[in-house]
C-alpha cells in the first residue's frame, strides 16, 4: 500500500471524529495531540482511553508512545471503519464575537416592484455549512488511499473554497443552539449529490495524473514480455525437439495471458465512500420582512454573518443570482426582475419556475394553472386544448387527439391507429392486424378466414376457382385452388353421408344431391363443399354451416370440363 507522509485532511478528519465522540483534544504542538476518550469509543484505539498521535514523523521524537497517523497506519484503518458502521451526522456550532449590527446592515437589500415590505423582529439564528468526507481508493499497481472533503453551503448550494475553511475552523465552539435553520434528509441528498459531483471531477483530476504516471510503466513491463517470449520462442523453433508447434502454440497463449494480467495490474480502479458528514452551523443575525402584494404575501429574513461581518445578500429563488430589484411571483418566490413572467391567459405575474411554458398551438405563454403537458407528445398546452382519451382516460392535447371512425369515441395515439386501406383513424376495438402482413385494418377492409379462422386483410384474401369462396393466401395448395377444395378433389366419390344429407335437406337441395349419386366431399370450419363428377360434367354444390344456407353453386358441362373450366 503507498502512503503519504504527510496530509492535513487526515487530521481535520481525525479533528471531527474526536469532536463527534465527545474525545478532549489537547494540542502539544501543531501536529503531535493528546486525546482524552470516553470509555464507550475506546474501541478503535484497542480499548484505550488515552493516546498519543503524531501527524508528523519528525513529531514523534521523544515521544516513544506516540503512534503515527498516516494512510495505512493501524489506527486510521480502525477509526475509518468505525466511521462507516456508524455513518452518523457530526453537529458542531461556532461562536463568535462583536457587535450585533446596525439597522443599516439589515435593511431590504432589494426593491421589490408592487410590493410593500414591512420589517419585523430581530432574531440570532444558525445558518449550517455542510462537509461531506470521502476515502477515496485508487487501485492499480499499488493502492492509493487520499481522504478528500467538499463543504457545501445549502443557500448558494456551491462548494466553499478551502481557505474560507480554515477560517471557519479557526473559531472556537459555542453551545449549541437553541435556534438553527432546519435540514432535512431529502436537503441533505441533494447536497450530497453535489458534493459526489465536485469529488467526482477532483478524482477524475487526479487518476488522470495517475494514469499518466502508469503508463510508462505498463509500456516496459509489455515490452520485457514480447521481448522474453519473441526469444522463447525463436528458441524453440530452432531446436530440434518434437512437438515444435505445440510448444510454440503453448507460449504464445501463455504469452496472451501474462499481458492481459500486467494491463489488469496497471488499470488503474478508482472507488470512493463516504466516511462522514459535519454540519457546521455558523451564527447570523436575521431580521423578518414581510412582503406583500394583491393578496399575495411572504415572509422573508435578511442576515447578517457574523463570521464575516458583512450581509447575506438575496438570492433569487429561481436563478439563485443575487439581484437588487426583484418582483413577488403569484405562488409566493421572490425573484429578480429578469425571471419573472406574465401569463398571456389570466394575467398573473409568475417566476420562471412557476410559468409551465408556450402553448405549442397557440402560442401563448401559460403558468401552471391555465396549461398542462400532454400525455402523448410532452408538448405545453393551453388548458381550452385539453382532451380525455375515452379508451384509457389519458390527458391529451387537442393536436394529438383523433376521433375513431367507427364508434366516433375521442382517442389518444396510444389507442388509436390509422386504417393501410382507407387511411381513417379507428380506435383500438375497431381495428385489426392481418396475419400475414402484420399491418392494421379496418372491419370494412379486413375478414376472417373460413378456413383457418384467422384476419386478413383484402390484399391478402383470394377467391378459389371451385367452390367461388374467398380465403386468406395462406389456406390455398395452388394459386387457385383453396385447400379445401383440394382436399375434396383427391377425396374418393361416395354416398353423401346421413349428417351430410341433413345438412342439404335443411338448405333445400336434398333432391338435388339424391339425384346426382355419389359425390366428392371437403369441409372447414364455415363451409361444406360437395364436388358431384360425371361424364357429362360438374355439379358443385357449397352449403354455409352457420347460417345453413346454400352459399354457391354452378354446373360445368362436358365442354366447359374439356376446356378445364372448375
Amino acid at each position: 500500500m503507498k502512503t503519504r507522509s504527510y496530509d492535513p485532511r487526515i487530521k481535520q478528519f481525525l479533528l471531527d471524529y474526536f469532536d463527534r465522540i465527545g474525545a478532549e483534544v489537547e494540542h502539544l504542538s501543531e501536529d503531535l495531540i493528546q486525546v482524552r476518550i470516553p470509555e464507550e469509543h475506546a474501541q478503535p484505539f484497542d480499548g484505550k482511553t488515552e493516546v498519543l498521535l503524531a501527524f508528523r514523523f519528525a513529531d514523534m521524537k521523544g515521544h516513544d508512545d506516540a503512534q503515527f497517523i498516516t494512510f495505512g497506519s493501524y489506527t486510521l484503518d480502525r477509526v475509518i471503519r468505525d466511521c462507516m458502521a456508524r455513518g452518523d451526522l457530526i453537529q458542531r456550532y461556532i461562536e463568535t464575537k462583536g457587535a450585533a449590527p446596525d439597522d443599516a446592515a439589515l435593511a431590504f437589500p432589494a426593491t421589490i416592484s408592487g410590493c410593500i415590505v414591512i420589517p419585523g423582529d430581530t432574531r440570532r439564528v444558525y445558518a449550517p455549512y455542510i462537509t461531506f468526507t470521502f476515502l477515496v481508493c485508487y487501485n492499480a499497481d499499488m493502492k492509493t488511499e487520499e481522504i478528500a472533503s467538499v463543504t457545501i453551503d445549502p443557500r448558494t448550494r456551491k462548494p466553499i473554497d478551502d481557505e474560507e475553511m480554515e477560517t471557519i475552523r479557526s473559531y472556537p465552539a459555542g453551545p449549541e443552539a437553541n435556534e438553527a435553520f432546519a435540514s432535512t434528509p431529502d436537503q441533505h441528498e441533494a447536497l450530497f449529490v453535489i458534493a459526489r459531483k465536485h469529488t467526482e471531477s477532483e478524482i477524475a483530476d487526479r487518476g488522470e495524473k495517475l494514469r499518466r504516471e502508469l503508463d510508462p510503466k505498463l509500456r516496459e513491463e509489455l515490452e520485457r514480455l514480447h521481448e522474453y517470449y519473441r526469444d522463447a520462442i525463436e528458441e524453440t523453433q530452432n531446436s530440434r525437439r518434437q512437438n515444435i508447434a505445440e510448444e510454440v502454440r503453448r507460449l504464445e497463449q501463455e504469452r496472451e495471458v501474462r499481458i492481459r494480467e500486467e494491463t489488469d495490474r496497471y488499470g488503474l480502479i478508482v472507488d470512493y465512500r463516504l466516511l462522514a458528514v459535519t454540519c457546521r452551523h455558523y451564527p447570523i443575525v436575521e431580521r423578518a420582512y414581510q412582503v406583500s402584494r394583491d393578496g399575495v404575501s411572504i415572509d422573508r429574513g435578511v442576515g447578517y454573518d457574523l463570521l464575516r461581518r458583512k450581509a447575506i445578500p438575496l438570492r433569487c429563488d429561481a436563478c439563485e443570482r443575487v439581484y437588487d430589484a426583484g418582483a413577488l411571483c403569484e405562488h409566493g418566490h421572490l425573484v429578480c426582475v429578469k425571471c419573472i413572467r406574465t401569463c398571456d391567459v389570466c394575467a398573473k405575474q409568475v417566476c420562471a419556475d412557476c410559468i409551465l411554458g408556450r402553448c405549442h398551438i397557440t402560442r401563448k405563454t401559460l403558468c401552471r394553472e391555465c396549461g398542462f403537458v400532454c400525455g402523448a407528445c410532452g408538448k405545453v398546452a393551453a388548458n381550452g386544448h385539453k382532451r380525455t382519451c375515452e379508451i384509457g382516460g389519458e390527458t391529451i392535447c387537442s393536436g394529438c387527439a383523433a376521433t375513431c371512425a367507427a364508434c366516433g369515441k375521442l382517442i389518444c395515439p396510444e389507442h388509436t391507429g390509422n386504417c393501410r386501406t382507407c387511411e381513417k383513424p379507428f380506435c383500438s376495438d375497431h381495428l385489426r392486424t392481418c396475419h400475414i402482413c402484420g399491418g392494421s385494418f379496418c372491419f370494412d377492409h379486413t375478414a376472417a378466414c373460413p378456413d383457418c379462422g384467422k384476419v386478413s386483410c383484402l390484399t391478402h384474401r383470394r377467391t378459389c376457382s371451385i367452390c367461388r369462396q374467398a380465403y386468406c393466401q395462406s389456406c390455398f395448395d395452388t394459386p387457385d385452388t383453396c385447400r379445401t377444395c383440394s382436399a375434396a378433389l383427391k377425396a374418393e366419390a361416395a354416398a353423401p353421408s346421413p349428417e351430410v344429407m341433413e345438412l342439404a335437406e335443411a338448405v333445400g337441395v336434398r333432391g338435388e344431391v339424391e339425384s346426382f349419386g355419389e359425390w366428392q366431399v371437403g369441409e372447414n370450419n364455415r363451409f361444406l363443399i360437395l364436388l358431384g363428377e360425371s361424364f357429362f360434367g360438374r355439379k358443385v354444390l357449397v352449403i354455409d354451416k352457420e347460417s345453413k344456407s346454400l352459399a354457391h353453386t354452378h354446373k360445368v358441362g362436358l365442354i366447359g370440363k374439356l376446356f378445364g373450366r372448375r
